[in-house]
């Protein structure tokens, strides 16, 4: 007969391997920037703050004309991945879709996550990048980084793609840093279609999308 000294020891020990296995699931999604809850520190990351119909959400800001809200609940068009009927277009190569800022902490890491596809009348996929605007806390800039061109899958009407591409982006902020803004920029003058955009802490998996530090601070 066992001993229920080495039944509780065999529960305790099968409770620790579980609570284990959990805890590095838990900290590899958020590795991944990808957690299974976390506070999102992207102000208005689901665009619906909007003062003026037409305008870009509250927030959020572009270079120039092409970048605007767009979905089946705004104009009856385009694209949208996560059900609420809104995505945000970006068109025009220069031309970039900007956060709101988000307050950050030196030596903190941060990731941004979304999703990206194109319909482009080229038939063709396209690449967007992520860059990273550091600002101090009289809010001017002091550091720029920038990921690896990504890929962006492409919409047709005989071949839609199963899945929109992640877009990802992940680094440290510098030291005096106090807030963050995140552009995505197209290669091209395709359209793309944002969607589920997030900014989170954590993201070091995320490390190798970095691209070499360009030595020109801060490009606007």
């Amino acid at each position: 007969m066992v001993s229920r000294r080495l039944l509780l020891g065999a529960t305790i020990f099968c409770l620790a391997v579980g609570a284990l296995g959990a805890l590095l699931y838990l900290q590899q999604r958020a590795a991944r920037c990808n957690p299974l809850v976390a506070r999102e520190l992207l102000p208005n990351a689901d665009f619906a703050l909007v003062s003026l119909p037409g305008t870009l959400p509250d927030g959020w800001n572009r270079r120039a004309g092409g970048v605007e809200l767009r979905g089946p609940a705004v104009d009856g068009q385009g694209f949208d991945l996560d059900g609420d009927g809104r995505a945000m277009q970006v068109i025009g190569i220069g031309n970039y879709l900007q956060t709101p800022a988000v307050p950050v902490q030196p030596g903190v890491r941060y990731c941004v996550s979304g999703f990206a596809l194109t319909d482009s009348i080229q038939r063709s996929s396209t690449r967007l990048r992520v860059t990273f605007h550091w600002y101090d806390e009289a809010d001017q800039p002091i550091q720029t980084d920038h990921t690896l061109w990504q890929p962006v899958v492409l919409w047709t009407p005989e071949q839609p793609p199963r899945a929109w591409s992640p877009i990802l982006g992940s680094f440290e902020a510098p030291a005096e840093a106090a807030s963050l803004t995140i552009r995505f920029a197209p290669a091209s003058d395709d359209r793309i279609y944002l969607d589920r955009l997030r900014v989170r802490h954590g993201g070091v998996a995320l490390a190798q999308l970095a691209a070499t530090p360009d030595p020109r601070c801060c490009d606007q």
